[in-house]
């Protein structure tokens, strides 16, 4: 049985399966071997090299029936999303089979084998191409932690499906990226990440790629609406709608809403979490620019006027030596 087919877990397990396939796909072969892997979702195609003098050609996913003969074309059977195309190259001898795939699905995963065979029904060429297809976590979502922070900030716990890529939940408040409180973790084909979240805002979740630019627009696998009692709102940009599907949200029967001054030590510690808006630091940076300026031009008159004092000081020394000098010098008596 091809290890393609076979049940694997995200993180290791899919890389030991891809491993795996490599020493599969290398075992009794007569033709090209190459591997490549795809993000779920994109286009790819996959060139199948062969000698154009054959008797009879087919391709197959792993080594269960073949999906295309050309002793039979009328066979063949694909689905929407693939689709054949044949090319002869002159220069080589050698004709070209082309399978294009858009999108890749996960269930594309494979390992495709083209296989040419004489007149006597031996085979001449069997060029091998291993398809392995990335995909990002699923979508996620959140209940209440058990873990406070001051009496309005909680620990919101979000999972989501795993990807075979790492990822990452990230929750917005007021278009700001709230701090997690973990990092993401993968437990089984589970990722979760606990964050911090304030009980009396409006906060959208989402899962995805880890370090991956998100747009908070789209970000709204799970949301929190405390002021419309926990009602989906499906554009996080949009204004609230109140005929909107519920959620499941956490318990709001112990929910206060005091202030956050509890919070800043946590907000220290994030250094990518804006905790001010636009007009509050711009007036802060005025009022910074204008300080620096401010000692720059006493530093300047500072200097100008010591090194004036210097140059007077100094005047006056020499016209002191000078005096000193005159009254010094001895007198000569002359005799008339």
């Amino acid at each position: 049985m091809n290890s393609f087919f076979l049940n694997k877990s995200p993180g290791t397990f899919h890389k030991m399966g891809v491993f795996i396939i490599l020493l599969s796909l290398l075992a009794f072969t007569r033709g090209e071997i190459t591997i490549t892997t795809v993000v779920e979702g994109d286009y790819t195609q996959l060139n199948f090299s062969y000698p154009c003098a054959n008797a009879r050609v087919t391709l197959r996913n792993g080594y269960i029936t073949p999906f295309y003969d050309s002793a039979n074309p009328e066979s063949v059977s694909l689905p929407e999303h693939r689709e054949l195309s044949f090319q002869s190259e002159t220069e080589s001898s050698n004709c070209l089979l082309q399978l294009k795939i858009n999108p890749v699905l996960r269930s594309d995963e494979g390992g495709y084998i083209l296989t040419a065979y004489d007149s006597n029904g031996n085979i001449l060429e069997d060029p091998r191409i291993g398809l392995r297809v990335d995909y990002p976590p699923g979508k996620a979502s959140c209940e209440w932690g058990e873990e406070d922070v001051g009496d309005d900030f909680g620990s919101m716990l979000c999972k989501a499906p795993a990807g075979s890529m790492p990822g990452q939940i990230a929750c917005y408040q007021n278009g700001i990226r709230l701090p997690p409180v973990t990092t993401p973790t993968e437990v089984g084909d589970i990722l979760q990440q606990t964050i911090w979240v304030r009980y009396s805002q409006t906060s959208y979740c989402c899962a995805s790629l880890q370090d991956q630019p998100i747009d908070r627009c789209t970000c709204n696998d799970f949301v929190w609406d405390p002021l419309h009692n926990g009602t989906i709102i499906i554009d996080p940009c949009a204004a609230p709608q109140q005929d909107s599907t519920s959620s499941q949200s956490p318990n709001e029967d112990n929910i206060s809403f005091p202030t956050i001054a509890t919070l800043s030590p946590v907000y220290e510690s994030i250094t990518e979490i804006p905790v001010k808006n636009n007009a509050y630091i711009s007036l802060h940076r005025a009022v910074f620019v204008l300080l620096v300026m401010t000692i720059v031009a006493l530093c300047v008159v500072l200097t100008a006027t010591f090194r004036k004092i210097c140059k007077i000081t100094k005047h006056r020394n020499i016209i002191d030596k000078q005096r000193n000098d005159y009254t010094n010098v001895p007198t000569v008596e002359v005799k008339l």
